[in-house]
């Protein structure tokens, strides 16, 4: 499947994970470092970026359960990226970057387990400035 035209943005919170890693990898770069793990971690998360979250984005197969499934999950061992978006917008906004171990990440995930959905969508909506149209009709 082509990977379609969306524009991809991330909320503070991914983008300080994303700078974090960037410098974890450049500053390995620049010392002629190209095997380290941490230049493997980034690369991996610049094609998530770049190319796989743009194949099928709001594939359900990708979505959460419950509660969260307007959240979407796109994985390769140990970057975990969680985004939202909407479809007619054609917007994808990441709201985690998860390079840490999975129970950071389920603790995150858990603020939200069993909430209504509108309560759902008003968190999302809260860490997404400035894009309240957007979140309140995903698709």
């Amino acid at each position: 499947m082509a990977a379609c035209k969306h524009i991809v943005g991330l909320t503070e919170v991914a983008q300080a994970t994303y700078n974090r890693l960037q410098c974890l990898a450049q500053s390995h770069l620049a010392r002629g470092e190209t095997a380290n793990s941490h230049v493997a971690i980034f690369k991996k998360l610049e094609d998530i970026l770049e190319t796989a979250i743009l194949i099928d984005p709001f594939n359900g197969e990708r979505a959460l359960s419950g509660s969260l499934a307007q959240v979407f999950r796109i994985t390769d061992d140990p970057i975990r990226v969680y985004y939202c978006g909407s479809v007619e917008q054609k917007v994808i906004t990441v709201i985690r970057i998860a390079d840490s171990p999975l129970r950071t990440t389920n603790e995150f995930l858990a603020k939200w387990k069993g909430q209504s959905d509108d309560t759902v969508l008003a968190n999302i909506a809260r860490m997404l400035p400035h894009t309240q149209a957007i979140i309140s009709k995903f698709n």
